[in-house]
């Protein structure tokens, strides 16, 4: 692991412990994803990392396994010893890309690993507040055959992620799709954090298949709703299931709508057979989608 740290960009009030990591994976939409990031971290007063995960190059697959064709046979593992410069996907210039979206982070890194499995550990340190990376905005089964890092990673989080497949800007929006479960509180109160950081007013949402329609009916609602700050701009919309046509509907055609959601129920394979919010609001590209952990998460303070 290399890390470098800028003692200049840490003279601040941001407490030392609390960072939002930007992770870059790969060449895919590094700048969007870097100056969202920047913006958000800021916002949250945040300090801003930014690592470079290198994925292991693995053998290629072998034709051995029965009844498989060569290109779909899984690959053996790769050894560990030979997880060095020459196996690995090549190194990203963190300096530059910083320098070319103009943003000065308190930190770079890079990590060599499972892309999916260095998420989850950098998701898991105390130092860490949120990730953000970004999203192909493929459909939830092309994400389960390509092992999209953030995707794969989502099961395993233990703080909110921040999938970035399209870029944002102001005047921004806080959609929060919330149901009557142990997570809506959690949802709500880092959509209300983050809207009130961004200036933005926010709008919490209900899916359901039956009537009636009228926030008012439903009590879990309305306390979410007593979570965010008296000064904040909120709307409550009940409407008609699917819920990912209800998300659609509200953030269409509004290019600073940043959506926020509970962690699904299901991993990737089995959301694409049976459907996700999350994956759906990803796969039409239409906002970048925060994820909250359904566990013990820590938010920002």
């Amino acid at each position: 692991m290399t890390r470098i740290r800028f003692g200049a960009s840490l003279q601040t009030t941001t407490p030392y412990d609390d960072r939002l990591v930007c992770a870059i994976v790969g060449p895919p939409a590094q700048e969007t994803t870097v100056a969202l990031a920047s913006r958000i971290a800021a916002a949250l007063r945040l300090r801003l990392a930014l690592v470079d995960i290198r994925a292991p190059l693995a053998p290629m697959a072998s034709p051995a396994a029965a009844g498989m064709p060569p290109v779909l046979a899984p690959a053996p593992a790769l050894p560990a010893e030979l997880a060095d410069s020459e196996n690995v996907t090549p190194p990203t210039d963190l300096i530059g890309l910083a320098s070319r979206v103009g943003v000065d982070p308190a930190e770079v890194e890079s990590l060599v690993g499972d892309p999916a499995d260095k998420l989850a550990e950098l998701s898991a340190s105390p130092a860490t507040a949120m990730l953000v990376v970004a999203d192909s905005g493929r459909g939830a089964a092309w994400a389960w055959f390509t092992q999209e890092p953030g995707r794969a990673a989502l099961a395993d989080i233990s703080c909110p992620i921040l999938l970035v497949t399209t870029s944002v800007r102001a005047p921004w929006k806080i959609v929060a799709g919330v149901r009557d479960d142990e997570v809506a509180p959690r949802v709500t109160a880092f959509a209300a954090k983050l809207a009130q950081a961004l200036d933005a007013p926010i709008e919490l949402l209900h899916a359901t298949s039956e009537p009636p329609f009228e926030p008012a009916e439903y009590p879990f609602l309305q306390d979410c709703a007593r979570l965010v700050p008296r000064d904040l701009a909120v709307r409550l919309t009940v409407g008609p299931e699917p819920a990912t046509a209800l998300v659609a509907g509200v953030i269409e055609n509004d290019p600073g709508a940043i959506v926020v959601l509970g962690q699904p129920d299901r991993g990737t394979l089995a959301s694409a057979i049976w459907g996700s919010v999350v994956h759906g609001i990803l796969s039409a590209r239409s906002a970048p989608v925060v994820v909250i952990p359904r566990g013990t998460a820590r938010a920002p303070a």
